[in-house]
């Protein structure tokens, strides 16, 4: 017995339960909960991946070792992660998946590094040369691999498993990290070798790999700081789960205290509560103190949010505590609410604004491919916030019972509330994205307006001595070295940090020689051509520098550095020239280059266009807009916007220089769309909360098995359904055509490097020869690239690289300098005429296309490989644009269809639904309504049928009436003669008595006087009490219905009979408000008559108890009335509604009978019940729209 009181005390109490889980958190969260054998255990299961992965390639490697040693590989698909090289006499002749490296030459125990057949002004190791037959982990190129050869007499295979890419750069596309296979914790990192610390990971085989470092204070704040986030939650559980057992408004208040206490703790320890994510960095979002990052910006809508749920919640207390209130403390609660309502509101608004403008979340809906979960999180945010304001705004109408009016109850309102927040939303994040927008149009611009860089001005201050005194630099040019050479040796040692964001030439000049300049007519002496342009246009970057910031009037940043080096021959002066480039945030190789550390400051987004205009003359531009040579319209100096040929154009002028910044300008569509997801949402947002509040404010009325549901389903769904059939062969088909499209443009680059390399190639045994065409070649593969937009990769027949228009993306290693295995696959084995396949860098996906190459005789010559990125542009991102389009579209198409099938189903139910409400209204006592329909379909024949049905009822209605009411006349004669001649028998007899005692005289003829005198007029009493119950009876259906709350009408009759002092009258009423339309004076009667049976049947007690509950039942009230007297005896029980029937001394029983006319005439229902004290209890139960 103990333990089941225990168990009751501890569910009655269960809000302790998360309380004490919530402590528990808190005080474990100070603590190391983690041991050292389960992180350990965690680094054994990155082992058992590994060791997997090696057991799978060393089969492939063995099953490809019994071939034939000159076969080439299977083309089947090998992991990503995994790469096989097979080597016959040191020969690579077959491969799948790469290494991403330039030499794959094979040649163990090489005393002497080989040449790169790709780039001739480069010494490469052969990196493979150093495995053998043991496992090794080792870094190729821009990754990490455990490698292993095995070997068979002239075959050599060799075997790789990626462990993790190591990039010299990050970007948006490129990134290093560890192969997600391995499954390592995100606080280890893999580590060449350390025998000092770390955990070290051995191959299948034993072989000593690679160490793992585990930052274990780093795991351990993480776990502490998931503990102490699940204290918060659980202590939040427990306030909820203790408010819910006690709802009421001085809990709510509590609840409210509690939240406050949270979040100043939250605030106060902030530190103590982040970790390593987005979701607590400034990056993601950072506003004033108070939001200091997303999850601040959370925790301060869950606190607003949970604090109005519970004063809603407890809106039922507070409309009692009110009531009971002075006028003066009522308007007081009520102006603390609209304090709230208005406060609410502004931080809602500050919300969205500080979403738009302190975050990098994208909030515009339409881009589907752009939306992340946090553009998810922010409108849920924002959902809430309106959710509270709508919540304060109902809790204001209940408690000063404000209700009836169609606009502000029921769904409309909530409908109403959820368009305009939607509207709202998309009005405010518009206005504040537009104002962003500006601002950052002025950050580009002004950045674009200054022509120097001071970043690289001190790198120039810094490498130009070293430059002159270069020993290798002078003696590759004064041994006249190639040109190439030279370049790259000054690119690589000074100018590496910088290469993405300028474009680099030099030029060697000897006393006498000259130059070809474009646009000059004659050759020009090289030594005058540039010091001219340093004396016109050069700024030294200091006293005695040899660099000079050159203004050319071209509106990039140009510098000129000029050196000279001294021989026994003479001098010879090298002039070094950084132009500036424009990098648009386009797709493509240059962005691939691009170091994030290092972006270029004139960075924008792909649909944007840039122009900049020196002396009202166009000197350079970028992007899909087209400007003029001239700038025809006159700009105001600083910053001007300008709307024009459907774009939008920022200006910035200062001096003699306009910026211009363009972009396409926006339609109302895409806010239309936006709008259209936003209302969904919201109303799903909605819809969650109420229906947990068991609110069905946003409940569409259509009757359960009703033709109109059925009809409206049908519609709804078949539309539903056609459209998302037209939507996904829509997506189809616009993806299917934008291959074709990318195809057919992928095919025109290719014919044309095909005619711009044939020269080169027809007479040619080989790619790369004959030598002289070799620069050439280069030069050509170079307009292609510059001039054309397009890259070129040639391969040799064995598919190694030999000339690439973008050689910097093969020397940073993003791609190896072996042909792509499977397109060689297809145009080596399978002889394919060309090949195109998608192809990924890091995170970049875009179409390659391959075909070979043949000369005049028909001999394989090479493999070009045409790197398509569409103008630079990623497959992925136009794919999710052409998708995003065409759901935005057929979504406002669908919700159109959606309105438009649920009105037509209307239309066409609106006659059958009248049917039906006429005929559940049908009264014979009245004269039947028509419904007008004028359509003569189906339809119209049902509605005259029913119009004449009818009529012929009225008519029949009203003979039989007729003879009712001549019947009811005839009956109430007999009834009024029976209750006449009732008392009159006995009086006449009495009189006829007393007149024969006076005639004889009789002395007793004066006692007798009295008594008959007294009998008389109790007979006349009886008459007059009949007359008026006949009366009453008459005039019950004559008065007009008007509206009645039943708690008022019970607490008024309740008042005409508590003059009883040992009779207590109790009323409990479960519903706050119970309004009905009907006729008052009928309900008094009723009231009145089933009070004064109860009053009537406990006179004679010593304690008499009537209880009165008003209960609401879904579609009706239950009115009961029990008392604690003697009851009903069961034989008597049928015959209570029946008129005449009395057990009482007095009266006429029409009372009972009365009450049943009355409720039945309104369709409800009178029955009787015994009460709990074993007494009487009638029960009357109204419909709360009773039809009259």
């Amino acid at each position: 017995m103990k333990m089941q009181v225990i168990i009751k005390e501890i569910w009655n109490r269960k809000f302790l339960i998360p309380l004490i889980l919530s402590v528990i958190c808190l005080v474990l969260s100070f603590f190391e909960l983690t041991s050292y054998n389960r992180r350990m255990m965690r680094l054994v299961d990155v082992e058992r991946v590994l060791h997997r992965k090696q057991h799978k390639i060393e089969r492939i490697a063995l099953q490809e070792l019994e071939r034939d040693g000159m076969a080439d590989l299977s083309c089947k698909e090998l992991p990503e992660d995994m790469v096989i090289y097979k080597y016959y006499n040191d020969s690579l002749i077959s491969w799948s998946n790469t290494f991403p490296i330039i030499n794959d030459s094979y040649s163990p125990g090489a005393m002497f590094p080989n040449y790169s057949f790709f780039s001739r002004n480069t010494m490469l190791h052969q990196s493979l040369s150093g495995v053998d037959g043991t496992e090794q982990y080792m870094n190729l190129g821009s990754a990490w691999y455990v490698v292993r050869a095995y070997s068979r007499i002239d075959v050599t295979i060799i075997t790789g498993v990626l462990i993790q890419t190591d990039f010299p750069f990050s970007n948006n596309f490129v990134e290093s990290r560890v192969n997600k296979e391995l499954k390592l914790p995100a606080h280890c990192s893999i580590v060449p070798l350390n025998l000092d610390e770390g955990f070290i990971v051995f191959g299948k085989d034993d072989g000593v790999l690679f160490t793992i470092l585990s930052d274990t204070s780093m795991q351990t704040y993480s776990d502490s700081v998931i503990l102490r986030w699940l204290a918060i939650a659980f202590g939040l559980l427990a306030m909820l789960m203790f408010y819910f057992h006690n709802r009421q408004v001085i809990h709510a208040l509590g609840v409210i205290a509690g939240l406050c206490l949270m979040r100043f703790l939250t605030f106060t320890y902030a530190s103590s509560l982040q970790t390593d994510t987005l979701f607590f960095s400034p990056l993601l979002f950072a506003g004033g103190p108070l939001e200091s990052s997303l999850v601040a910006m959370i925790l301060n809508t869950l606190c607003v949010f949970i604090g109005v749920w519970v004063i809603y919640h407890a809106r039922a207390d507070l409309e009692v505590i009110r009531h009971k209130m002075k006028r003066f403390c009522r308007i007081l609660i009520d102006s603390v609410i609209v304090v709230f309502m208005a406060g609410i509101a502004l931080l809602t608004h500050h919300t969205l604004k500080s979403l738009t403008m302190d975050s990098n979340i994208v909030l515009e809906l339409y881009k589907l491919d752009e939306i992340t979960w946090y553009t998810i999180l922010a409108y849920v945010i924002a959902a809430l916030l309106f959710l509270s304001f709508f919540m304060l705004l109902r809790t204001l109408l209940s408690i000063n019972r404000v209700r009836g009016s169609t606009l502000i109850s029921g769904n409309r309102l909530t409908y109403l509330f959820v368009f305009l927040s939607a509207t709202y939303t998309i009005l405010t994040t518009g206005l504040y994205g537009g104002k962003k927008e500006l601002n950052l149009y002025r950050v580009w611009t002004q950045k674009m307006s200054i022509e120097s860089d001071l970043e690289l001005e001190m790198q120039l201050r810094r490498v130009e001595e070293r430059i002159a005194i270069d020993p290798i630099l002078s003696i590759m040019i004064q041994m006249e070295q190639d040109h190439d050479q030279i370049l790259s040796r000054i690119k690589e040692t000074y100018f590496q940090d910088f290469l993405q964001k300028y474009q680099i030439q030099i030029t060697i000049c000897e006393p006498g020689d000259v130059l070809i300049v474009a646009g000059m007519p004659r050759p020009v002496s090289c030594y005058q051509f540039f010091h001219n342009e340093i004396l016109r246009n050069g700024t030294p970057l200091a006293e005695n520098s040899r660099f000079y910031n050159i203004d050319n009037k071209l509106g990039n940043i140009s510098y000129i550095g000029v050196f000279t080096y001294y021989s026994y021959s003479g001098s010879q002066d090298l002039y070094i020239e950084l132009n500036s480039r424009y990098i648009k945030d386009a797709l493509g190789y240059p962005s691939l280059l691009s170091d994030r550390s290092q972006l270029d400051r004139f960075k924008l987004p792909y649909d944007y266009s840039y122009a900049k205009f020196i002396d009202e003359k166009l000197v350079s531009n970028s992007g899909k807009y087209v400007y003029p040579s001239r700038l025809s319209i006159q700009t105001r100096d600083g910053f001007s916007l300008r709307r024009e040929n459907g774009s939008l154009h920022f200006h910035y002028k200062t001096a003699n220089k306009v910026l211009v910044i363009t972009r396409p300008q926006r339609t109302p569509l895409p806010y239309l769309v936006s709008l259209s997801y936003l209302f969904l949402f919201y109303s799903l947002i909605f819809t969650v909360v109420l229906g947990l509040l068991k609110k069905k404010d946003l409940h569409i009325n259509l009757p359960r098995n009703s033709f109109r549901r059925k009809i409206t389903f049908l519609l709804v769904g078949l539309l539903f359904v056609a459209l998302v059939l037209m939507a996904i062969g829509s997506i189809g088909f616009g993806l299917k055509l934008y291959e074709e499209t990318n195809s057919r443009q992928m095919q025109d680059q290719m014919n044309a490097a095909k005619l711009s390399l044939e020269e080169y190639i027809r007479f040619a045994d080989r790619s790369n020869d004959p030598a002289a065409n070799v620069i050439e070649l280069m030069n050509t593969i170079n307009r292609l690239s510059s001039n054309i937009q397009i890259n070129v990769n040639l391969y040799d027949p064995h598919g190694r690289l030999l000339r690439s228009s973008q050689p910097d993306i093969f020397e940073r290693h993003l791609l190896s300098a072996r042909m792509n295995s499977k397109a060689f696959c297809q145009l080596h084995q399978s002889e394919q005429p060309q090949y195109i396949q998608k192809e990924r860098i890091g995170s970049l996906v875009y179409y390659s296309m391959y075909a070979p190459l043949y000369n005049t005789y028909g001999n394989l010559v090479a493999y070009i490989n045409i790197p398509y990125l569409s103008g630079q542009t990623d497959v992925t991102r136009d794919t999710s644009a052409i998708v995003a389009a065409i759901v935005n579209l057929y979504l406002l198409l669908l919700l159109g269809a959606v309105f438009v099938s649920y009105t037509f189903s209307n239309q066409i139910t609106r006659p059958l639904a009248e049917l039906g409400e006429k005929i559940s209204r049908l009264d014979v006592t009245r004269k039947p309504e028509h419904i007008h329909y004028s359509s003569d379909d189906e339809l119209g024949m049902l509605v005259k049928a029913y119009n004449k049905m009818a009529d012929d009822l009225n008519e029949s209605t009203r003979r039989l009436t007729q003879a009712e009411r001549e019947q009811a006349w005839r009956e109430m004669a007999r009834q009024i003669a029976h209750e006449i001649k009732n008392p009159l028998t006995p009086m006449r007899l009495s009189i006829q008595h007393l007149i024969r005692l006076k005639q004889e005289g009789s002395p007793r003829w004066l006692d007798h006087f009295d008594k008959i005198v007294v009998s008389l007029l109790e007979q006349i009493e009886i008459l007059s009490n009949a007359a008026s119950e006949f009366s009453n009876f008459s005039r019950f259906n004559t008065e007009d219905p008007v509206q009645v709350e039943l708690n008022e009408l019970i607490r008024e009759q309740i008042v005409l009979f508590s003059n009883f002092e040992h009779i207590k009258i109790h009323f409990e009423s479960e519903v706050d408000q119970a309004p009905v339309n009907v006729r008052r004076t009928q309900w008094v009667s009723v009231l009145v008559n089933l009070l004064s049976n109860a009053i009537q049947s406990v006179e004679e007690q010593s304690i008499g108890v009537v209880s009165i509950r008003l209960a609401d039942e879904k579609e009706s009230y239950l009115i009961s009335v029990a008392d604690n007297g003697p009851g009903v005896a069961p034989e008597n029980r049928h015959k209570l509604f029946k008129p005449n029937f009395t057990t009482k001394s007095s009266g006429t029983g029409l009372g009972l009978a009365i009450c049943r006319g009355i409720v039945e005439q309104y369709r409800g229902d009178i029955f009787y019940t015994s009460s709990e004290w074993g007494g009487a209890c009638f029960n009357v139960r109204i419909p709360k729209k009773p039809v009259i």
